[in-house]
């Protein structure tokens, strides 16, 4: 009876983590849009120094993402990885002197909780009249940090002119999930 008993109990341990791989193995990639943003970039006074162009905090439970994206057969427990894939920004209310062209580059980063915040993109943008950009983005791994359901979005940026209004900004971060 213990010589039967002993490969059974082996089978069943077997076949419950080979279940796991091979779901991680067909889980479908996917792109996912972060939880879109409107900000608004304060007047910039200067051009000598990187400014801090608006902030906000969103409330993102990435497992019920996942498992609304895979029909929920998959969570977040099957996430290999979770990259930045597209940063897109857009002026809603940007003119002829007061636009993108007015910066010299953005960088956007994304925090949860206390932590540091990690750039996701950075922008090197050209002096021609422009009221959106997008950029493909590489950033490095966040699925940890994105595992948290509270997250902040900011911008800063270096000014190539001043503005002399408020701008308000649309922000949209595009995920890659595999």
């Amino acid at each position: 009876m213990k010589k039967l008993l002993y490969p059974i109990c082996l089978l069943a341990m077997l076949t419950s983590v080979s279940c796991d791989k091979v779901k991680t193995a067909l889980f479908p990639d996917f792109d996912l849009g972060l939880a879109e943003v409107d900000l608004t970039i304060p007047v910039i006074t200067t051009t000598t120094a990187e400014s801090e162009m608006g902030e906000h905090t969103v409330s993102l439970n990435l497992d019920s993402a996942i498992r609304a994206n895979t029909k929920d057969e998959f969570n977040l427990d099957h996430v290999k990885s979770i990259k930045v894939k597209k940063v897109d920004l857009q002026l809603t209310n940007a003119d002829q002197e007061n636009n993108l062209a007015n910066f010299e580059y953005a960088k956007v980063y994304i925090a949860a909780g206390a932590g540091n915040p990690v750039m996701v993109a950075s922008y090197a943008i050209p002096d021609t009249y422009a009221t959106s950009l997008s950029v493909e983005a590489e950033s490095g791994e966040l699925k940890d940090l994105l595992s948290n359901n509270q997250f902040t979005y900011s911008i800063s940026g270096k000014a190539r002119r001043t503005t002399s209004k408020t701008l308000d900004a649309h922000l949209l971060v595009t995920l890659r999930v595999e």
